[in-house]
């Protein structure tokens, strides 16, 4: 204290956050490593793990810290470093370039993601499939652009990291990492259907009782974590006819390439429009089921599907009908 009796604000802020005698003692803490509180699905709830006046506590004192960095190696604050220090080690994915970038790209530290997207590519390390997809879905570039610039050049350098034939060169003066293109539309009459091929929905006695429950995955065990188990059905044969040969009126089946997409293209008149109303029918007297991740926020009505594995039948029909635009080899 001062000689007016009043503690300095700064020291307020440090004896908040940590009880006095974790701040002076030499030891190490003792972290408690025990499981949290199962509550839901296997998950905790934040308010039960650390209350909503501690956390901000915490976060306004690391905050002051940020900007006291000269005082870190002070043997005053030996027992913060040690606390941080397991927390980081307790939620690091690895120290391998891999694991830095997912960990950059969780917390959304997107210049240090690419500072080591860029050693991955000078090592020549090509990232496996699932890492691919979880930097993909942790940059979620269609909904933070506008606010972070710098995603699209983190997305940028993860396509070139995954795979360096597919992007070649470095962007055009000016012209940021993407190069948009016009948007592409499908060629005209492209699923319409036709007079002969409206009217109602063919049911034609599918039913639910035509499908059965092959897996059932808890949603605990999903990833990442959901509210909702994956049920995953299987078609008996038979329970949604496809026709074995096409009517000769029947629109020729057609291959689209995509511009802009290396590889991709889109196939018309695979499906006529009764075929496709007996599939719709099909789902639908299965039910879709409600799938919403721990992590999201409110339930989306929207988030509703049917895993359904098809039966040979329909697959082996599907398949002679669009084998001829597909690679001999993938």
């Amino acid at each position: 204290k001062d000689d007016s009796g009043v503690q300095p604000k700064r020291s307020r802020v440090v004896s908040n956050a940590f009880d006095s005698s974790l701040v002076s003692s030499s030891s190490p803490p003792q972290l408690d490593n025990s499981p949290s509180k199962d509550t839901h699905n296997g998950t905790a709830k934040t308010e039960e793990i650390i209350s909503e006046e501690d956390l901000s506590t915490a976060v306004r004192t690391l905050s002051h810290m940020v900007g006291q960095v000269e005082h870190w190696s002070d043997k005053r604050f030996k027992a913060l470093r040690t606390v941080l220090h397991s927390l980081n080690s307790a939620t690091s994915t690895g120290t391998s370039l891999t694991g830095q970038t997912s960990d950059a790209l969780r917390d959304g530290r997107y210049h240090f993601a690419v500072y080591c997207l860029a050693e991955m590519r000078a090592r020549r390390q090509v990232p496996k499939l699932g890492a691919l997809q979880r930097w993909v879905r942790d940059c979620d570039a269609a909904s933070t652009v506008n606010e972070y610039p710098i995603v699209l050049r983190t997305l940028d350098a993860i396509v070139r990291t995954a795979d360096p034939a597919l992007v070649t060169g470095a962007p055009a003066a000016g012209t940021g990492p993407v190069r948009r293109l016009p948007d592409w539309r499908a060629p005209e009459g492209f699923g319409e259907v036709s007079e002969s091929e409206g009217g109602g929905v063919l049911k034609e006695g599918v039913g639910a009782e035509d499908f059965v429950v092959v897996h059932r995955e808890k949603g605990e065990n999903r990833r990442p974590p959901n509210h909702f188990d994956a049920v995953i059905y299987h078609s008996k044969p038979g329970a949604v006819k496809l026709a074995t040969n096409r009517a000769a009126t029947s629109p020729a089946i057609s291959k689209h390439s995509v511009p802009g997409v290396p590889g991709c293209f889109a196939i018309s008149n695979v499906l006529s429009p009764s075929e496709c109303r007996r599939i719709i029918a099909a789902v639908e007297a299965v039910g879709f089921s409600p799938d919403q991740p721990v992590r999201s926020g409110d339930a989306s009505i929207l988030a509703h599907n049917v895993y359904w594995l098809a039966d040979d039948e329909i697959n082996g029909t599907i398949f002679e009908r669009c084998k001829t635009f597909l690679p001999r080899s993938v």
